[in-house]
């Protein structure tokens, strides 16, 4: 399980006012990144201990499962949009370095 837009705040990468200004408030967008790190991902990477690395420059989600000689790599495409502070960036790659390496190891 990944996070999606709807566990942060609808269409949240895509809702700009009308002077280019994110609309949901970064204090906002942080603390559905946290709700979502506190449960979702903490099911599949007990590790994090519900933390984000609030120092990282975006939200960098995947997560690798096989199924005897079926792999499967999830790649969230929305995470090179918003810092885990809450910030949006409009213009980002879909993924993020990182996510195309892991993808090439895989």
């Amino acid at each position: 399980m990944l996070w999606s837009d709807n566990d942060v705040a609808n269409d949240f990468t895509e809702k700009f006012d009308k002077k280019g200004r994110q609309m949901y408030s970064e204090e906002l967008l942080s603390a559905g990144l946290e709700v979502y790190t506190e449960y979702q991902r903490q099911l599949w990477d007990p590790a994090c201990k519900g933390k984000i690395n609030q120092g990282a420059p975006h939200m960098n989600e995947y997560a690798f499962h096989n199924y005897g000689p079926l792999g499967v790599f999830m790649v969230d495409m929305r995470g090179s949009h918003i810092s885990p502070a809450g910030q949006v960036h409009k213009e980002p790659a879909v993924i993020s370095d990182e996510q195309k390496v892991m993808s090439t190891f895989l």
